[in-house]
């Protein structure tokens, strides 16, 4: 049996055993990447093609395969409309108990105008996790970079659209599905606008609306 102090060093190193393998499978082997935006679906779709979760944005798997591997194989990502994405995020967090502010939970409009309109560091905390959604797909100079973008409210359609290019039969789990009400009525008219802003290049680039 492996003593405890063992068992805890060897974890770290299986890790970047795996994360190893991953990148040499992505780097020289792949046929495809997944850009796994937060609250999108991306872990169904990952879970359904057998991917491992990775929140890497576009320029950064390019960097990793070159830009001439990223040329021939079929990049693909899903997209949401922000005002959804954001109450989702809101839930995911809520799930993990981490909107607490002195000991009592923050509500969503609170969240929302200290998160995004403040960038608050107790809540901005991971400010890849807030990016607008061009973001993780787009170069430097606001060109994309994905072969496909999937919309997460036609989810089953756009991954039917993305076996089909990848010539894969799979089935669509759901996973880390949080539950809530329409997402309209999580807002205030501060909160609607400060998502407005911060989302507005998504807004404009994929057509999205409240409501």
């Amino acid at each position: 049996m492996m003593h405890e102090p063992a068992a805890r060093a060897a974890v770290p190193w299986r890790r970047r055993w795996h994360d190893l393998k991953w990148r040499l499978r992505e780097k020289y082997v792949a046929r495809y990447t997944f850009v796994h935006i937060n609250k999108t679906g991306g872990s169904s779709i990952e879970s359904a093609l057998g991917l491992p979760f990775r929140h890497m944005t576009a320029r950064e798997m390019q960097a990793l395969v070159g830009p001439q591997r990223w040329q021939r194989r079929f990049t693909f990502t899903v997209v949401r409309n922000p005002w959804a994405k954001v109450v989702s995020h809101y839930g995911y967090r809520l799930k993990r108990d981490k909107l607490c502010r002195d000991g009592d939970r923050l509500g969503f409009a609170d969240w929302v105008r200290l998160a995004y309109g403040q960038n608050d560091p107790r809540y901005y905390d991971v400010p890849k996790m807030f990016m607008p959604q061009v973001d993780w797909i787009t170069d430097d100079h606001g060109a994309m970079l994905v072969d496909f973008v999937g919309r997460f409210e036609d989810l089953e359609g756009s991954f039917a659209e993305i076996c089909r290019r990848l010539g894969v039969v799979a089935t669509l789990p759901h996973l880390k599905r949080t539950d809530h009400g329409p997402y309209q009525e999580y807002y205030t008219p501060e909160a609607r606008g400060i998502v407005a802003r911060w989302f507005a290049r998504d807004i404009e680039q994929f057509g999205y609306g409240f409501g």
